[in-house]
């Protein structure tokens, strides 16, 4: 018992979360955009969009958090409370229009067809039929190309540096996106040097919308008007052109070229950034365990109890965990979880606010998780035990916590060590589903660099090889374990 209370202890601790009344503006960013958002080596946001946003919170004389988000998913977290705007090139369109207001628009370029140069003589759509052509998903040009390329394949990415790198492998025929992103995020790149722009610019106002705005929650009224009065104030006083210096030397609202910064240092100078990745995955992965056990152990309690009622709940726990995706679990926590916290919050104070964390929706994901695979882990294990020694222990008059150190600890921890073990490897590897609610651990860190330096091999070889070095850690200390159990004839 006391072993279960320390565990679910140093859980929460691990996975605390707080609430606060007045928290400053959360702006949702990519981070995987060039040059309009990107992550550098150091691990910090840069580009148009990062540096617009700050102006625009400097402006407004207003404190934010730049909250990094997958681009499919921004729309969703902003709904779900998770953040208060949107500045990630979202284009104003009016289908967006019916799920979130907009600012004014703060930047405009048109669209165009990226292929191998002397590819597609004919960029019409039946020139284009039966040709595979890359999409960022949920993105204006993933619509339009739906809608425009009937006979065509859409393939569909998370991220548009993914539909550069399949175009360079030639897995697909040409990617459709925005101008001076393709430009400056793929054609400056030696990987772009055989590509071009094929085909004319796509303008079209019903797909395209009036150019990128800030995106607000529907009546968000306030904010979105402090943004409106924010951009033209920037435009006025030259901080917009500032900005724009920066990464073109043209104006934004034409398509024109840039130039491209090499990388150098350690893994192209994201060492340190990986670094920081695999730390946090390690402790991420960590408190889930501390969970996972705690939860384990009371589950195996209440499938051995006597009362039948804590045997059905625990073999329901069991049951339903280990029958619906980890994905669907971690999204279902950190943005419907959001959603009936703020409801519930609306009931009793209209003002109070509790935001689940990132870290924290996948530390109590993985361990509801995997709490079940525990529960079962060590429900086998106890089984494992000789009924006769439990009955002559109780015979000997032996105490409950005497019997549990002495008889039942010993040997449930020896038949268990081996599906622990397994159980926990399990555990790291499902740690990299943390990137997709934004938590950049390792393989989110790595997706990024993979992206701005076009060296996927590179960047996810090294992610095998810090997840190949957990197990390899975890596998010697359970071998320690194994041969001190075997030392005390538990073995």
């Amino acid at each position: 018992m006391r072993l279960a209370q320390g565990l679910l202890m140093s859980s929460l601790l691990c996975a605390g979360a707080g609430a606060t009344g007045t928290m400053p503006l959360r702006i949702g960013v990519e981070g995987a955009y060039p040059p309009f958002s990107q992550v550098g080596p150091d691990g910090e946001l840069s580009g148009f969009d990062i540096d617009i946003a700050r102006a625009l919170c400097a402006q407004m004389q207003t404190p934010c958090e730049l909250v990094q988000q997958n681009f499919d998913g921004m729309i969703p977290a902003l709904n779900a409370s998770k953040i208060d705007a949107v500045i990630a090139s979202l284009s104003i369109t009016a289908e967006r229009k019916q799920s979130v207001d907009f600012s004014d628009k703060y930047y405009k370029t048109p669209g165009r067809l990226v292929a191998r140069r002397g590819s597609l003589p004919d960029a019409s759509v039946a020139g284009l039929a039966d040709r595979r052509i890359g999409v960022q998903r949920a993105s204006s040009y993933d619509r339009f190309a739906t809608d425009s390329f009937v006979r065509s394949e859409i393939v569909r990415y998370t991220k548009q540096d993914d539909a550069f790198l399949d175009l360079a492998s030639g897995r697909i025929d040409a990617v459709l996106c925005d101008s001076v992103a393709a430009h400056v995020g793929f054609l400056s790149h030696a990987d772009g040097a055989d590509f071009a722009f094929a085909g004319p610019l796509f303008v079209q106002p019903e797909y395209f919308g009036e150019g990128a705005g800030i995106a607000v929650r529907k009546g968000d009224t306030v904010l979105r008007d402090k943004l409106n009065a924010a951009i033209a104030a920037i435009r006025t006083d030259g901080t917009y052109t500032t900005i724009q210096s920066r990464y073109v030397d043209f104006n934004l609202y034409e398509d024109a070229p840039a130039a491209h910064r090499e990388q150098s240092g350690l893994l192209l100078g994201y060492g340190n950034s990986l670094l920081r990745g695999a730390a946090l995955t390690l402790v991420l992965a960590l408190c889930s365990l501390g969970l996972a056990l705690s939860l384990g152990v009371a589950g195996c309690a209440a499938k051995l109890s006597r009362w039948r009622m804590a045997r059905t709940l625990a073999t329901v726990y069991t049951t339903v965990i280990r029958a619906v995706p980890d994905l669907v679990l971690m999204l279902l926590v950190f943005f419907g979880g959001q959603v009936m916290i703020d409801r519930l919050l609306a009931q009793v104070r209209h003002d109070a606010q509790v935001d689940i964390d990132p870290f924290v929706a996948g530390v109590a994901t993985l361990g509801f998780i995997y709490g079940a695979y525990f529960t079962e882990s060590l429900r086998g294990a106890y089984l494992a035990i000789p009924t006769g020694q439990i009955e002559a222990a109780v015979a000997f008059g032996m105490k409950r916590s005497t019997l549990w150190h002495r008889v039942l600890a010993p040997q449930m921890l020896r038949h268990a060590l081996s599906p622990l073990l397994n159980n926990w490897l399990v555990l790291i590897k499902s740690t990299a589903i943390v990137s997709v609610i934004g938590l950049t651990d390792l393989t989110q860190r790595a997706g990024l660099a993979a992206g701005a330096t076009h060296q996927p091999f590179l960047f996810y070889a090294v992610v095998g090889l810090v997840y190949l070095g957990f197990c390899a850690a975890s596998e010697g200390i359970a071998a320690v374990i194994q041969r001190t159990l075997t030392a005390r004839g538990l073995g």
